[in-house]
């Protein structure tokens, strides 16, 4: 223990400072194991694209093929919307034909998508509210008929009593208060008479009027008149020309006032109701053209233009209901009939070219460009707007190529056959 040298404070440090080094070397090499490098990927820029495939052909094959090329340019491309939609009858050409009353239907005489004119009986009903109130009609013509005979009785004898009195009164052996009273009486009997005559003839009119309320027209009136009979029936007539597009009631069921019976709509003109998605909206307008087909009828074009639109969006499809008013003599259209509408909201100048000049496989679009005498070579291209036949061509071509507009077909599978082959 004598011996044992004494350390001083620069011992310490010189101690000290490996420890220090190999601390940090330590702490370092961990916190590489927690966040390892990324390794960088190696750039493709310098890979060689494949080129777009070619084929080359004899003469003899292009006659064969009937092969045909265009030079493309631009021109001008109508811009429309496309959208579906469905015909329907106008609002202002559709009747719906309700019962006034409840009661049993008793005849039916016209059948579902039956043409009619205006006026056509439609269904007759039995109603005992109109059997009650030609039945109240009947006995206060009774009661009045009763009183105005008493009375032409009364004035028929209060006449002759004014005669007499106005001859003793002129010859001078009755006197004047006398002659006075018998007309006076007489008078009051004629005012007694014309007020039971009006009296008949307003409560005819009253209760005439009253069942025109239920349909019942004044000819049945006359008719129950004539007769001293009540014919409690209700008729429904064709509101307007044109087609039951629905019948809704049968013989032996009961009418009810709040049930639908029959709907007659005149279709010599449709409404074509499009649903334009609220992204269009904005590029459409009344009085645009809009070209129309329809898949039940082929090859059948409808022109028209855009009659009316929805002042609000519906708030579910977020889509504007537009209206086109189609002409349909013939009837060729029908309620409910899906429909296509391409609504023409301007025009852009464009590159196009045929669309029938376009193949496709999968969702790949392109066509056959010509790239010298006798080769063409298959490029893919990116569609845009269509119209007329033509269809522009976003990117993939410049102006000047030319490209196959006839034939594309028949080069199509000569080009899968020198692919088959391994020669492409």
């Amino acid at each position: 223990m004598k011996n044992q040298k004494k350390l001083k404070p620069n011992d310490y440090l010189s101690f000290l400072k490996p420890l220090s080094i190999i601390l940090i070397s330590s702490l370092y090499l961990s916190a590489c194991e927690k966040h390892p490098s990324i390794p960088v990927v190696p750039s493709e820029s310098h890979l060689t694209q494949r080129p777009a495939p070619s084929i080359t052909l004899s003469a003899a094959q292009e006659a064969k093929f009937s092969l045909t090329t265009k030079q493309i340019i631009q021109q001008e491309l109508d811009e429309v919307v496309e959208t579906t939609g469905q015909v329907q009858a106008t609002v202002d050409n559709v009747a719906h034909v309700f019962s006034p009353v409840t009661g049993p239907m008793i005849a039916v005489p016209v059948q579902l998508n039956q043409q009619v004119s205006k006026g056509t009986l439609l269904g007759r009903l039995k109603s005992d509210d109109v059997g009650q109130l030609q039945v109240q009609l009947l006995q206060d013509l009774a009661q009045n008929t009763a009183d105005l005979r008493q009375a032409e009785a009364q004035t028929v004898l209060s006449k002759a009593n004014y005669d007499r009195e106005r001859i003793l009164y002129e010859q001078r052996v009755s006197p004047r208060v006398d002659f006075e009273t018998a007309r006076a009486q007489y008078q009051k009997d004629q005012i007694t008479v014309h007020a039971l005559a009006e009296k008949k003839r307003h409560a005819i009119a009253n209760m005439t009027s009253r069942l025109m309320l239920y349909n019942v027209p004044t000819s049945t009136v006359n008719q129950v008149l004539a007769t001293q009979r009540i014919l409690p029936f209700i008729n429904l007539y064709a509101p307007k020309s044109g087609i039951v597009i629905k019948r809704d009631i049968n013989v032996g069921e009961i009418a009810l006032p709040d049930k639908e019976l029959f709907v007659v709509a005149d279709l010599d003109k449709v409404w074509l109701v499009g649903e334009v998605y609220e992204k269009f909206v904005e590029s459409i307008k009344i009085g645009q053209p809009v070209h129309i087909t329809f898949d039940g009828i082929e090859g059948k074009v409808f022109e028209g233009h855009v009659s009316t639109m929805d002042a609000i969006l519906d708030a579910q499809t977020r889509t504007l209901q537009v209206r086109v008013l189609a002409d349909n003599k013939d009837h060729t259209l029908k309620p409910n009939m899906f429909a296509r509408l391409q609504i023409k909201t301007g025009q852009r100048k464009v590159l196009a070219i045929p669309t029938t000049a376009i193949q496709k496989s999968g969702d790949a679009s392109f066509v056959y460009v010509l790239t010298k005498p006798h080769t063409y070579e298959e490029r893919k291209i990116k569609e845009g707007l269509r119209s007329n036949g033509y269809t522009e061509v976003s990117e993939g071509l410049s102006a000047n190529d030319r490209i196959l507009v006839n034939g594309t077909l028949s080069l199509r599978g000569e080009f899968m056959k020198q692919q088959n082959a391994g020669q492409l």
